[in-house]
């Protein structure tokens, strides 16, 4: 757990509009999230150490729509302030951002774990098969 005490980091009111308050899909659509947030975490720092900047980019462009899904403007500012890195090939600034991106995205999910117990639950035994 984080000792973050600043705002959500997340706002499912998008997700609620577009699905009617239906709480099935926002919960897929949070499943969703938990599941990107353990692949960006194991994927994310074994790319960085290989230098493979252009796998980095695609995987951060992906989890932009993750981010935008949960409503998190910060993930998603993160992320593009990492493709912005690379294309300027500013290389070592990106550890720092990476470590922001994986640091705030845990924190997003920790936040979602509350709202959605049962959600976070399935996802943890998941991971442990």
């Amino acid at each position: 757990m984080h000792n973050y005490t600043g705002p959500p980091l997340y706002n499912l009111d998008y997700l609620y509009l577009v699905s009617k308050n239906n709480p099935s899909f926002v919960e897929e659509m949070v499943g969703i999230y938990f599941e990107q947030v353990k692949v960006i975490g194991k994927t994310l720092p074994e790319l960085l150490d290989a230098a493979d900047y252009d796998e980095i980019v695609q995987t951060v462009h992906k989890f932009i729509s993750n981010a935008k899904c949960i409503g998190s403007e910060q993930l998603s500012s993160i992320c593009i302030n990492i493709e912005t890195t690379i294309g300027g090939r500013r290389y070592a600034e990106l550890p720092k951002l990476i470590d922001y991106l994986l640091k705030y995205s845990q924190i997003a999910k920790e936040q979602l774990a509350e709202e959605f117990p049962e959600l976070a639950k399935a996802a943890e035994e998941e991971e442990e098969d």
